[in-house]
C-alpha cells in the first residue's frame, strides 16, 4: 500500500468532513506508516478531542501503550496515560475485544493483575484470541492460579496461526505445568519446541529459553545442552550464567563450571581493557560501559561463589505477554473502524 498517497487521499477526505472521527483515525494510521509519529499522535489527540468516543480513545490509548509521547530526551512509552484513556473507553461499554485486550495488556506492563485477570475476562468472553488467552493466562500465573493459566495458554497455544505462529503461548504453557509439578508433562513441551522451531534465530523462543525450562525442571543435562547451543561462554548475562553453572556443579563438572567462569571473567575484563583504549569514546561513556561492566565481574563472582556453596539461584521466568494490533481502522492490517464492527454485529442481529 502506498501510504503517502493514501495520506494525501485521507487529508482531502477530513477536509470535507472534518468531525468524522473514521477518517481522522485512518488518516492517523497512514501518517504513522510514513514515519510521522509525532503528527499520527496529534492527529489522535485531535480526534479525542472532538468526538471522545470507544475507537477514539481505544486508539490513543493504544498508541502512548506502544509508542509513548515524544520528550526532551526521546521518546518514551506511557502507560499511566494508557490505563487511564483506555478506562475512558471501557466505560462505554466497547462491543469489541480490542478495547478490553488492550487494556488487560496494559494492566499487566504495570502489574495490575486483578484488573488484568478480570478486564482480560471479558475480551476473552467476547473474541478469545491467541493474544488476549495468553494475557490471561500470564495474568493468572503471576496470581497463583497455575491451573487455570495453563489452561489458557495451551488454548492460546491452539489458536496459532500462520499469521500468528509464537510459540511463546506453549513456553509459558511449560512453565504453569512446572508449578503444578507435571515434569513429565515438561519434558513433553520441551521436546515439542525443540522439533518446531528454530533455536538460532533469535525470533521467538530460543535456546535460552528452553535452558530455564529445563533447569526449572532440574534437567541439568538439557540445561547445559541449550545454553551451549548459542551463548557458549561468551557474552553471557547472569541471569543465564547461573543456572549454567549450577547446573554443571549438579553433574559433578566443577572443573569445567571453573574453567567457564574464568574464561567469562577473562572476557570481560578484556572489554574493560578494550573501552579504556578506545580513542572513539568520550571519557563520560568509557565511564559508563566499563562501571557497568564492572558490576556485572561482581555478578559473575557472587554467582560463583554461591554455586560453589550449594546455592541455587533462583529462576527469573515471567509469562511472555503478547499483541497485535488493537488500533480501529489501521491500514496495515486491515483493521474495521468500531462503526463497520458495529454495523456487522446489527446485520447478524447481534445487536438491536
Amino acid at each position: 500500500m502506498d501510504f503517502e498517497k493514501v495520506r494525501h487521499q485521507l487529508e482531502e477526505a477530513l477536509s470535507n468532513d472534518p468531525l468524522n472521527d473514521d477518517i481522522l483515525c485512518k488518516l492517523a494510521s497512514a501518517t504513522i506508516e510514513t514515519r510521522d509519529f509525532e503528527l499520527g499522535l496529534d492527529i489522535l489527540r485531535k480526534a479525542v478531542e472532538l468526538k471522545p468516543n470507544i475507537q477514539t480513545l481505544t486508539n490513543l490509548g493504544y498508541f502512548y501503550l506502544h509508542e509513548g509521547e515524544p520528550t526532551d530526551d526521546g521518546w518514551f512509552q506511557r502507560e499511566g496515560k494508557a490505563i487511564q484513556v483506555l478506562e475512558r473507553a471501557v466505560g462505554l461499554n466497547p462491543l469489541s475485544h480490542f478495547t478490553y485486550s488492550v487494556l488487560g495488556e496494559a494492566y499487566l506492563k504495570t502489574d495490575q493483575n486483578p484488573a488484568a485477570q478480570k478486564t482480560l475476562t471479558i475480551a476473552v468472553e467476547m473474541v478469545p484470541t491467541s493474544e488476549n488467552l495468553n494475557n490471561l493466562g500470564a495474568a493468572l500465573y503471576r496470581l497463583g492460579k497455575y491451573s487455570e493459566a495453563a489452561e489458557r495458554f495451551y488454548q492460546s497455544h491452539l489458536l496459532r496461526s500462520k499469521d500468528h505462529y509464537s510459540f511463546y503461548p506453549y513456553l509459558n504453557h511449560g512453565f504453569a505445568q512446572l508449578k503444578l509439578g507435571k515434569s513429565q508433562e515438561v519434558n513433553e513441551i520441551g521436546s515439542y519446541l525443540q522439533e518446531n522451531i528454530n533455536l538460532k534465530s533469535f525470533d521467538g523462543v530460543s535456546s535460552i529459553d528452553l535452558m530455564n525450562l529445563y533447569y526449572d525442571n532440574q534437567d541439568y543435562h538439557n540445561c547445559i545442552k541449550f545454553f551451549e547451543l548459542t551463548r557458549g561462554t561468551f557474552s553471557v548475562g547472569t541471569g543465564e550464567f547461573g543456572p549454567y553453572l549450577f547446573s554443571l556443579y549438579q553433574l559433578g563438572q566443577n572443573a569445567k563450571a571453573k574453567e567457564v567462569y574464568e574464561q567469562v571473567l577473562g572476557k570481560t575484563l578484556q572489554c574493560i581493557e578494550d573501552i579504556g583504549e578506545d580513542d572513539e569514546l568520550d571519557q563520560e561513556n568509557k565511564d559508563w560501559q566499563i562501571k557497568s561492566f564492572l558490576q556485572q565481574i561482581q555478578g559473575y563472582k557472587d554467582i560463583y561463589l554461591n554455586v560453589e556453596k550449594g546455592i541455587r539461584p533462583l529462576s527469573t521466568f515471567e509469562p511472555m505477554v503478547e499483541t497485535q494490533c488493537y488500533m480501529f481502522g489501521c491500514l496495515r492490517h486491515g483493521n474495521p473502524t468500531y462503526s463497520e464492527i458495529i454495523d456487522g454485529l446489527a446485520g447478524q442481529g447481534d445487536i438491536l
